[in-house]
């Protein structure tokens, strides 16, 4: 009996189990199935926006559900660049089955491109995905032609024009790719770099969120502007890279840029001529100073010796205060007078402390050599009648005189005075004899003359200062010059000028020193003196 339960058991699994699987393949049959007819959206050839249907079509809808709505409808998110806005609208219906119209609003698809989407739905509380093609491919080749200036002068605030065209297929996404440009003579690219604009700008800046498209068979000029509204300054060399979305590789263009404010130039002659000033100073007002003090100090060291023998009348014994000696006096102011540097300028024996360009004087070295002589001869004089005739006769007077010693002491002065005063002086030999025939007969005076009180004139000391100044002065612009001969661009025909070394050759040109590329490898310090025409004294 117990077997017989077992056998009913089982036969009752068996039916249940198999009007389960009956239940499942039902229900199985009864799920719902959706599907996109023609599942494609195909704008026209490089279009980057516009609008597209799809049909969607749902079956094995049970009297449960055919009558839900489509919720959630969207696309995917996968990346994909471009947006698509999709709406739904029902077109009909039967009792297991539906079909609904989606219109897609499709914008900034790039171009000549094929995107796998997805729909994405959710009916009767499960979502649903079903992919689908959206494309604009053009079936033409991209051709595009960039072309650029190879070597441009850019005013400030002014863009390099770079013209873009294309054919049968558009360009999106146009850009600035690379750029390699780069300052000659510090090998530096533009502060920021540069930005390609569609259109003018004032705040390039902003271009760069603009995207930059063209439609097929167009043309359009754009326009690259240093990244941070920049002014060059220099000479630029390298390349600039333009792409587009459709030639990721770009188109190179060699290109040179030359920069410069007028600021600059105006700055450049400015250099030019303190060059020139500069120089005057140095071959010209120097070499004419250095001249003029060693001349001087010669004729300062004469006067300073006529000073000496005026300081030996002055300071006469008191004895001899009462006695005067004018014509000696006198010869010895007319000797310091001719001797300053007023007098020595005026008489055309000295060069001018300061030449005048527009009013040239030419003193000769004759002139100077007989004024020296003359005034040499004179000293010898003055020096023997003071030395030897004055100052024995003032040893002589006695403390208080009688009217006879007086008149002695005068005749033997006058006698020597007057040898003072003659011209032109006679030998030394002459005056030596009548000196010693005055002494003879002790004829004593001497007294102080004279002249007006003129400003005091240097002193040789105070010339052999300023001598070594000016060396020193000498030496330092010339070695300067000499040092700076490594670095240079001519200015006026550099239209990228405006670096220091532009600057440096203004300072060149004013000077006459060689500024060509070869002339410069070959110059040397010589150089730069026989340029100046100047030989520095050596300190």
């Amino acid at each position: 009996m117990s077997f017989h339960f077992a056998r009913g058991s089982a036969k009752l699994l068996l039916v249940a189990a198999l009007l389960l699987q009956f239940t499942l393949a039902v229900q199985a049959q009864a799920a719902p199935t959706f599907a996109i007819v023609e599942p494609e959206i195909a704008l026209g050839p490089g279009k980057l926006a516009g609008h597209g249907v799809l049909l969607l079509t749902g079956t094995n809808l049970g009297s449960e559900n055919i009558g839900k709505p489509i919720e959630d409808l969207g696309g995917l998110d996968t990346g994909l660049t471009g947006r698509i806005k999709l709406d739904v609208r029902d077109l009909d219906r039967t009792e297991t089955m539906r079909r609904w119209l989606l219109t897609a609003e499709i914008e900034g698809l790039p171009n000549n491109v094929v995107q796998k989407r997805y729909l994405t739905f959710r009916f009767d509380g499960k979502t649903m995905t079903l992919p689908f093609t959206l494309t604009n491919k053009n079936p033409a080749t991209f051709v595009w032609s960039v072309k650029g200036p190879s070597e441009i002068s850019l005013p400030p605030g002014e863009p390099i024009e770079i013209s873009v065209a294309v054919q049968d297929v558009g360009a999106t996404r146009i850009g600035l790719l690379q750029s390699s440009l780069l300052e000659q003579s510090r090998k530096r690219p533009v502060d920021g770099g540069w930005i390609l604009c569609k259109k003018r700008a004032t705040d390039p800046s902003a271009c760069q969120s603009e995207d930059i498209n063209l439609a097929p068979h167009s043309t359009q000029q754009l326009l690259l502007y240093p990244a941070k509204g920049s002014t060059l300054v220099g000479k630029y060399m390298g390349n600039v890279t333009i792409g587009a979305s459709e030639k990721p590789e770009g188109e190179t263009l060699a290109m040179t840029v030359y920069g410069t404010p007028i600021e600059y130039r105006i700055a450049g002659v400015a250099t030019i001529f303190i060059g020139v000033v500069l120089a005057w100073v140095l071959t010209v007002y120097l070499q004419s100073r250095l001249n003029r003090d060693q001349m001087l100090l010669l004729v300062t060291m004469l006067r300073d010796r006529f000073l000496s023998l005026q300081v030996i009348l002055a300071n006469r014994p008191p004895a001899a205060q009462s006695f005067d000696s004018p014509l000696t006096s006198a010869e010895l102011d007319k000797s310091i007078s001719a001797l300053s540097e007023a007098q020595l300028e005026a008489d055309s024996v000295l060069p001018r402390g300061f030449p005048l360009p527009f009013k040239p004087t030419a003193p000769t070295s004759e002139a100077f050599t007989a004024r020296v002589s003359e005034q040499n001869a004179r000293f010898e004089l003055l020096q023997q009648v003071i030395r030897i005739g004055l100052q024995e006769i003032w040893k002589q007077i006695p403390a208080a005189p009688s009217v006879a010693q007086q008149a002695a002491i005068e005749t033997a002065l006058t006698a020597a005075d007057e040898l003072s005063a003659r011209k032109p002086a006679p030998a030394s030999s002459v005056v030596d004899k009548a000196l010693t025939e005055t002494l003879a007969t002790l004829h004593t005076a001497l007294g102080g003359g004279g002249a007006a009180s003129s400003p005091k004139p240097r002193s040789s000391s105070q010339i052999s200062a300023e001598i070594r100044t000016l060396s020193k002065i000498a030496w330092l612009v010339f070695a300067l010059v000499t040092t700076a001969l490594g670095t240079y661009v001519l200015v006026l025909s550099n239209l990228g000028f405006g670096t220091c070394t532009d600057f440096l050759v203004c300072l060149f040109w004013g000077f006459g020193l060689p500024v060509g590329g070869a002339q410069l490898a070959q110059a040397t310090t010589a150089t730069a003196s026989t340029a100046l025409g100047f030989a520095p004294a050596k300190p």
